[in-house]
């Protein structure tokens, strides 16, 4: 995400937490999102998945690199996570900071571990989320608003999918 926020024409979002980088015509949004909305509705994970994105995940697992789950979290409210209003600083082009509060659903339990297995694995068996060798383990690729959509489906049967089991004391 670094190499492209640096490209020539490269869009930002503002939001300090969960920020997004993004070249080309559909990347114009980022401007958009509200730099005080971190996740769930409004958000760029809510954008990117309502513009038809795909996730992909460059060298690391879902339990590594996929914090649109934790947008899915959000969306869902889960009953291990809670809104926080948390203060931080964004900065415009002229390194101007401007104090702002950015809402974010964290984990109730610091011990928690989230376990994204149940939303990707079976996706992966599937064959609707590809699986690629890449030079540091395997790299995936899935559309946002198909693993939104078994997510909330698997959240809906039961809010703690996602977490680890033994992590919920």
């Amino acid at each position: 995400s670094e190499y492209v926020r640096q490209l020539p024409g490269a869009v930002r979002s503002r939001t300090p937490l969960h920020s997004h980088a993004g070249i080309g015509p559909k990347a114009a949004f980022l401007n958009e999102t509200p730099a005080s909305i971190s996740l769930g509705p409004q958000s760029d994970f809510s954008h990117l998945h309502d513009s038809d994105f795909t996730l992909l995940l460059l060298g690391c697992t879902a339990n590594e690199g996929c914090t649109f789950l934790h947008h899915m979290e959000a969306t869902a409210e889960v009953p291990y996570r809670e809104w926080l209003d948390l203060p931080r600083q964004v900065t415009n082009d002229e390194d101007e900071a401007t104090p702002i509060t950015v809402r974010y659903f964290a984990r109730r339990n610091a011990g928690l571990r989230n376990d994204f297995s149940l939303a990707v694995n079976p996706l992966l068996q599937s064959g609707e989320m590809t699986q690629a060798a890449a030079l540091f383990g395997n790299s995936y690729a899935v559309p946002l608003r198909l693993l939104a959509r078994r997510t909330a489906a698997l959240l809906l049967a039961n809010p703690y999918a996602l977490a680890a089991p033994g992590t919920l004391q």
